[in-house]
């Protein structure tokens, strides 16, 4: 009976909601509840109920529940003012947060769930990148605490390389956490929204990075309007806002140097979550080369670089010749995909 009145007294004080109310399974145990499934008949018929209940026999660990945590911390240490904090944001949970109030049960302050994982907004670290970002702290003097370190062991997206942890120091959290083959600024120009970012940290993943720091992407247009492209020293297609930047006749999608960009939606994958030749080849992807460094693209996608010889580009297996209207361009040969039509 004691422990069940300080949870219920816990719970009051925290101005949460109590478990017994919660009626969904990800809510009950993000607030560190447990989620009980029964049936129960209408006439002939049984009927599937749950309800959250408090975990009795988890109360005093605080890996297992964060309200735990305001007892003892993970090595079964009692909770005092000087290590409450940490002993909640340590536990091993990775989603408890510490609010000092001297009106908790232990006098310093309340560990409770973050918003985030209470509301929904990120469940299971393990099975999604994006999750990762809540979890932990990012001042935690344990580097094994902090969201990167969670991001880098999570399983999501296993089939495809996995999760990578993005710095962003403009965010509370140090950054953010994205599945590998997702391109973001620091592996496409075009993902960089700000001319800063595109001038320092564009592309600057690459692989054997010529620049370190850099340089291969510029900023194409005026400070507030302009787009973030590669910096290959003559104006480049930019895949969405309607202009011919590039003076070819062939305006955003149309331009074969916007094959590979996921806005014109002809490729989908997990092409650029791979970083050495031989897994990106392996994966039915091609390795790129260029003088900032080598990455992984789909196949096809540097065909734009042949538009001004056409022997080259017919050399090359991926890209075909095209003429139009006063002029003839490389880009990705079509044909190669006819085997699949009829296929569905």
């Amino acid at each position: 009976m004691g422990k069940f009145h300080i949870k219920l007294q816990a719970q009051g004080r925290n101005d949460t909601q109590s478990l017994v109310k919660i009626d969904n399974r990800k809510n009950c145990e993000a607030a560190g509840g447990k989620w009980v499934t029964e049936n129960y008949c209408e006439g002939n018929v049984s009927v599937p109920a749950g309800r959250c209940e408090y975990k009795f026999d988890e109360e005093d660990d605080c890996d297992k529940a964060c309200f735990a945590c305001e007892l003892k911390d993970s090595d079964g240490t009692t909770v005092n003012s000087s290590n409450a904090a940490t002993a909640c944001t340590g536990s091993n949970l990775g989603i408890c947060e510490f609010v000092a109030n001297v009106n908790a049960s232990n006098g310093i302050g309340y560990c409770r769930a973050k918003s985030q994982f209470k509301k929904g907004v990120a469940t299971n670290c393990d099975s999604s990148c994006g999750d990762c970002t809540f979890k932990g702290n990012a001042l935690s003097n344990d580097s094994t605490k902090r969201p990167s370190a969670y991001c880098a062991a999570s399983k999501a997206n296993s089939a495809g390389g996995g999760c990578k942890w993005m710095v962003d120091n403009t965010t509370t959290t140090g950054g953010y956490c994205v599945n590998k083959g997702e391109k973001v600024c620091e592996d496409a120009c075009d993902r960089c929204k700000t001319q800063d970012n595109c001038v320092n940290l564009g592309r600057t993943t690459l692989a054997n990075n010529v620049s370190g720091n850099g340089g291969s992407c510029k900023w194409q247009g005026d400070t507030n309007t302009g787009s973030c492209v590669q910096n290959i020293g003559e104006d480049v297609e930019i895949c969405w806002n309607g202009i011919d930047d590039n003076d070819d006749n062939l305006v955003d999608c149309a331009d074969p140097s916007c094959y590979a960009d996921t806005y014109c939606g002809f490729v989908s994958g997990d092409c650029f979550g791979w970083t050495n030749n031989n897994t990106c080849v392996s994966k039915g992807c091609e390795w790129m080369v260029d003088k900032w460094g080598s990455f992984c693209d789909f196949k096809g996608a540097q065909c734009w670089k042949y538009d001004t010889n056409e022997t080259n580009c017919i050399a090359y297996s991926n890209c075909k010749w095209s003429n139009g209207t006063g002029s003839s361009w490389c880009e990705q040969d079509w044909s190669r995909g006819d085997a699949c039509m009829g296929m569905n």
